[in-house]
């Protein structure tokens, strides 16, 4: 049974690979993961987060707001051009 939470899969991922001796290519199978994921997971006890999606937003807005109002404007003004 796969682990549920991503901490919980790493954890996993590194007890295979000190106990049975798994390489990379065999733990990624066994887990149904990419390749990258496991070697993540060999280097680091805690899986690495996106600080700007945790961090760097405001609720209740998308990334593309602050280009689609500069987009909105420069629309505005080149309706007035001839």
């Amino acid at each position: 049974m796969a682990p549920k939470s991503k901490v919980g899969l790493f954890a996993a991922i590194r007890r295979d690979s000190q106990s049975e001796g798994l390489g990379v290519r065999a733990l990624a199978r066994k887990y149904e993961v990419h390749r990258r994921l496991v070697r993540e997971a060999l280097a680091s006890a805690w899986p690495a987060f996106d600080v700007e999606s945790v961090a760097g937003r405001q609720p209740g807005r998308s990334r593309t707001d602050r280009p689609m109002s500069w987009v909105a404007t420069e629309m505005s003004s080149a309706a007035d051009c001839p």
